[in-house]
């Protein structure tokens, strides 16, 4: 991709967010069915005392962990290389720590919607529509600048923001001399000039390099919330009908 152009930028841009999207949104879905159908099972031994929500809880935890570590492994090696990011090993791995967590957190979510909800079509449709919301207001095809203030929360309480945010700021964060130019449309000329890509991202996404940190720690954070929601409902949510 050839990012000394304004549209080739926004590919760059579109083409990492939509694989960050991608199997966090897949394995959202993929997993809802098959918590779904173990849950009359789980229902089943809790009530004769032989499983505990704890240990249930921590057991999906383990069992889909290595799945989505080496699952996303490959997928970032192979993509990270093949779309021309930055040729540099830690960014590599920066890069698929904060696509590991993201996909992480959709997958802990889908869990989390079935225990809550009362069957799988609900938990399905209300995961499918909360992914479709995050993705609009996450910054990308919005800027946080152009999304109404009573609608902004959606970008605060999203956590593709946070992916997406650290992820691209990371690529994109170049100062002083010798950082790569965007070539742009002066509007007030209507002459194109070159602007350094990344305080052009800056302006155009909002991308804060100095937060990239925080923002891992809060999808971390998301995850920890989620599991413990999931052990919650585990614990004291039934929808078992007689």
């Amino acid at each position: 991709i050839d990012m000394s152009t304004q549209s080739g930028f926004f590919s760059s841009v579109a083409v990492q967010f939509m694989a960050l999207v991608f199997l966090g949104i897949l394995n959202l879905n993929q997993v809802m069915p098959v918590i779904a159908s173990e849950r009359a099972v789980y229902y089943r031994e809790r009530a004769s005392n032989m499983y505990e929500a704890h240990w249930y809880s921590l057991t999906i935890s383990v069992v889909e962990l290595p799945y989505l570590i080496v699952t996303s492994f490959v997928f970032v090696f192979i993509f990270y290389w093949m779309v021309g990011l930055r040729a540099d090993w830690g960014m590599f791995f920066l890069w698929w720590l904060v696509y590991t967590l993201v996909t992480s957190f959709f997958t802990f979510f889908g869990v989390l919607l079935v225990v809550l909800l009362p069957d799988g079509s609900t938990a399905n449709l209300v995961g499918t529509g909360l992914a479709n919301i995050w993705s609009m207001f996450c910054g990308f095809m919005v800027p946080i600048g152009s999304i109404p203030v009573v609608w902004r929360f959606l970008y605060y309480f999203n956590p593709i923001t946070y992916a997406v945010n650290s992820a691209l700021s990371m690529q994109y964060y170049c100062l002083g001399a010798g950082c790569p130019t965007v070539s742009s449309l002066d509007p007030a000329t209507g002459q194109l000039v070159a602007m350094d890509r990344w305080i052009y991202a800056e302006d155009s996404m909002g991308l804060n390099y100095n937060t990239r940190w925080l923002y891992i720690g809060i999808l971390a954070i998301a995850i920890g919330v989620t599991r413990s929601l999931t052990f919650v409902g585990l614990r004291f949510v039934s929808h078992l009908t007689r």
